[in-house]
């Protein structure tokens, strides 16, 4: 039984969770696929209040949930993230010859970029640096918890064995958050070159917003 088929009778599905993590995109896809075995179906979305909402443009009706311009600024950060970490493996298996530490790293910065990123695309249509990030307590909290998760394989000994890493240091969590920090300046220079200006003659066109 898949979900839609399990959720298909149910009056009402609430998706909840912090900013990011895809609800209005889960939400919308639900709602598509109950609406096509004949359902009669509403998807609201409710986030905290934002200023300027209002003088924001109504979205196309016949737009796609994925955009093209959102589409191409995923596989931005796909290829993005895939290469720094790459890079990150390649060079610590050169300058140490361990490419057990190697993995390691790599691992612990592809996590690391998980978490963070996320402040890069909490809005499309503004700066990372122009939003309140503290604004959102469950999403700071959630990301806080995923270090502490993140930090577990490297220092509990039956989860060191069972990931397969290495004990890291200070060092290496640095370049984590160093290639972190790469990914969401690739994702802001995407940002700011995809976006279009909102006064066209045409009407104004955005990215749109990816959560709370």
């Amino acid at each position: 039984m898949t979900i839609v088929e399990a959720l298909a009778d149910t009056r009402l599905i609430v998706v909840v969770g912090p900013g990011g993590v895809g609800k209005t995109t889960l939400s919308a896809a639900l709602a598509s696929a109950i609406g096509k075995r004949g359902r009669a179906t509403l998807a609201l979305t409710v986030d905290p209040k934002r200023q300027g909402i209002l003088e924001d443009p109504p979205r196309d009706p016949r737009e796609p949930l994925v955009t093209r311009k959102v589409g191409l600024l995923i596989g931005i950060i796909a290829v993005a993230s895939g290469l720094i970490a790459l890079g990150v493996f390649v060079a610590f298996w050169k300058v140490s010859g361990q490419i057990e530490l190697a993995r390691s790293v790599t691992f612990l910065t592809l996590g690391v970029n998980t978490l963070l990123y996320v402040f890069s695309v909490r809005n499309l249509d503004k700066p990372a640096w122009g939003s309140d990030w503290l604004s959102n307590r469950w999403l700071i909290a959630a990301v806080l918890g995923g270090f502490a998760l993140q930090a577990l394989p490297f220092y509990v000994p039956m989860l060191r064995d069972f990931f397969d890493v290495v004990p890291l240091d200070a060092s290496h969590w640095l370049v984590a958050l160093s290639a972190a920090l790469g990914v969401i300046a690739v994702t802001e220079l995407a940002k700011a070159l995809l976006a279009r200006p909102r006064a066209r003659a045409d009407g104004p066109e955005s990215l749109g917003e990816a959560g709370a």
